[in-house]
């Protein structure tokens, strides 16, 4: 799947300056190479420290949706900040956020609409908890579908913050028992909920095409598939369904329960690994493969969008992988972008990347090794 191509990098972190941000009163990192390794003991801050880089690139965080939860105990707010270099020369990224709100800068301008500024700046993030891609339910591979199929159509952004509008009419409603009241907004559910499938669909079919190869690059040789299945009908009969008069059908149910039953809220997007259900019939090792490979689709398709491999953030990839395994994964790696990963054992992923840059990251410190 890696091509020649990725070697160029054009989006290149070059340092990092963290305040306040979870367990770092202050930290500040020079980056000299595109492979970096962070060596700690657990709970230093090695996944905090990419959580925050990976929140700068991003703004928003994978572990977390109330970002005032990543302030330092005791501090008022949190500062990130980092030097990248891209095609237009250097530049310096920055980000403030108080409890009543966030402030974003590129090289000292204050940005004001920054999902249309800081598109370019990609980042994809691996942690242990991604194996709930496998193991947990479908709201974690529903948002997969929504964060990749936001990238590649940006105005698809609004059509989930208009679904989620006329969610909470919806339940509101419900709650009050008021059935009768629910046609202008069930006509309006009809419209988003299809364009909703249409755009999940779209990626659900990339990563039919594309996991299987990856898997088989990296070393998991599964037969896997990916399914979806809206929460009304089934899925040839729901894209060509009348859903108001559907849902209409369904609304004395709806009232009894109180909430909206269906939408693409409940909508299940299944993973078989051999026409089995991969949650049920799958090791934590081939959770862990699978989890790798989309991670590794999300990189190839910011790829396609971009025209360029965005930063990969690794937290603990490698520590239930084979040898074998982690010499494919690390081929991989180093025919793309720029790579920062965690490890707690720098004698078994050391060798894989000989020509890496080591930190050591201790109570919230870091220290290149190597130097005093």
């Amino acid at each position: 799947m890696a091509d020649a191509s990725f070697c160029e990098v054009t989006v290149y972190l070059k340092g990092v300056w963290l305040s306040d941000f979870r367990n770092f009163q202050e930290l500040s990192l020079s980056i000299q190479r595109r492979i970096v390794l962070f060596q700690g003991s657990n709970a230093q801050g090695k996944s905090n420290l990419l959580e925050g880089i990976y929140y700068l690139f991003c703004l928003s965080s994978p572990r977390t949706n109330h970002p005032e939860e990543m302030i330092r105990h005791g501090a008022g707010s949190f500062t990130i900040r980092a030097k990248v270099e891209d095609g237009q020369g250097e530049r310096e990224l920055a980000v403030h956020l108080k409890p009543e709100g966030r402030w974003v800068w590129m090289s000292g301008r204050r940005v004001n609409q920054p999902a249309k500024e800081w598109g370019r700046f990609a980042a994809v993030i691996f942690s242990p908890e991604d194996l709930s891609l496998v193991s947990e339910g479908d709201e974690v591979r529903r948002r997969f579908l929504d964060q990749c199929a936001v990238r590649a159509n940006p105005g698809y952004r609004r059509e989930l913050a208009r679904f989620r509008r006329i969610l909470l009419q919806r339940n509101r409603l419900l709650r009050l028992g008021k059935g009768d009241q629910l046609s202008q907004w069930n006509s309006q559910l009809a419209q988003t909920w299809k364009k909703i499938c249409r755009e999940r669909l779209g990626i659900l079919i990339q990563l039919n095409q594309e996991i299987p190869p990856l898997l088989a690059t990296v070393g998991g040789a599964m037969a896997v598939r990916f399914a979806y299945q809206p929460s009304l009908l089934p899925l040839e009969e729901f894209l060509c369904a009348d859903l108001e008069v559907r849902l209409g059908e369904r609304r004395g149910e709806e009232v009894r329960a109180g909430c909206s039953l269906y939408g693409p809220h409940r909508d299940r997007v299944l993973i078989e690994i051999g026409g089995h259900n991969a949650r049920r019939f799958t090791s934590r090792g081939e959770k862990r493969l699978l989890a790798v490979s989309w991670r590794l689709f999300e990189a190839y398709h910011l790829r396609r969008i971009l025209g360029e491999f965005p930063l990969m953030l690794l937290d603990d990839l490698f520590s239930e992988l084979d040898e074998e395994r982690r010499q494919k994964v690390a081929s991989i790696l180093r025919e793309g972008g720029q790579s920062l990963i965690t490890c707690s054992d720098l004698a078994s992923i050391g060798p894989l990347f000989p020509e890496a840059e080591v930190f050591l990251i201790r109570s919230g410190r870091a220290q290149r090794l190597g130097e005093s």
